[in-house]
């Protein structure tokens, strides 16, 4: 058969094939089958080869472990850890406590604080949890559960009072004491003031709606500096870690199984646009 045998074949067919776009630029579900089923290897082998590609990077690229501990704080506790962690002289003493030869510094300050994070544990509600979830990641599961074990011993240390905390608290309690004699005098002015008010048909009532207002606000620092007190007193120990740190057995990162799943995903769905697109182009270069 000649080549021009061959072209005018190929024209013949082509226009008796029924176009894959309607004239309104739009497939309908049957030119959409008939699209994806004519290039049903592409779609098939792009992804499985990209999946199959994330896969092996995966494989080869480093694994991170982390380690996990469980505290029963609640949320100021779990803010109050934190900060503390975070503090240069907690650092320095972890750094120290896993045998870094270098002289500590900020670049290893901040790659200890990094790689460790203070979360809700599962099972918890975000604003109202009970127990926190301590991790640390490192590329060595070892490694992850020892700096971890660092960070909890650093924390417990440099949370608890100065030997001169009880004489503190003991001066703060005489000064609420006073106060709150002083508040109570208040409150007794206050209903006499009431008392007489009502008397003389609330002529000062006024007056006696100011001193309803230092009455709360007295009451309201007071009550403040209780709470700021017993915190002072609430020292940190290890009756606070419920679950020691964690040897991790399974790295954290990178999920192979997800991270090839998406990445076949992603590349199906591009093969796909790809293909609709170029079908669309070639109907409208015939048309």
């Amino acid at each position: 058969m000649t080549a021009e045998a061959m072209d005018a074949d190929d024209a013949r067919t082509s226009a008796a094939r029924p176009s894959c776009t309607p004239s309104n630029g739009v497939p309908s579900l049957r030119d959409f089958v008939e699209i994806v089923w004519r290039n049903l290897k592409l779609l098939l082998f792009v992804p499985a080869l990209a999946g199959l590609g994330a896969f092996a990077a995966t494989s080869v690229t480093p694994k991170w472990y982390t380690s996990a501990a469980y505290l029963t704080l609640d949320e100021w506790g779990a803010r109050s850890a934190d900060a503390i962690m975070h503090s240069p002289p907690v650092l320095d003493a972890v750094s120290r406590a896993i045998g870094d030869s270098e002289q500590a510094s900020d670049a290893r300050r901040e790659a200890l604080d990094r790689n460790r994070r203070i979360v809700v544990a599962p099972g918890n509600v975000e604003g109202a949890a009970k127990l926190f979830r301590l991790e640390y990641s490192d590329r060595d599961p070892r490694r992850a559960q020892k700096i971890n074990e660092a960070f909890i011993s650093a924390w417990i240390e440099a949370a608890k009072p100065p030997p001169d905390a009880p004489s503190k608290v003991n001066a703060d309690i005489s000064r609420i004491q006073l106060r709150l004699t002083s508040l109570s005098e208040l409150l007794d002015d206050l209903l006499n003031r009431v008392q007489a008010a009502v008397d003389a048909n609330q002529k000062n009532k006024n007056e006696v709606a100011v001193r309803a207002r230092d009455l709360l606000l007295a009451n309201h620092l007071d009550f403040a500096d209780v709470v700021a007190v017993l915190r002072s007193m609430r020292s940190v120990s290890r009756a606070l870690v419920i679950s020691e740190p964690s040897l991790p057995q399974e790295p954290s990162w990178p999920k192979r199984t997800i991270v090839s799943i998406l990445t076949a995903f992603a590349a199906g769905l591009i093969a796909l646009i790809f293909v609709l697109l170029r079908a669309s182009r070639r109907t409208s270069v015939t048309t």
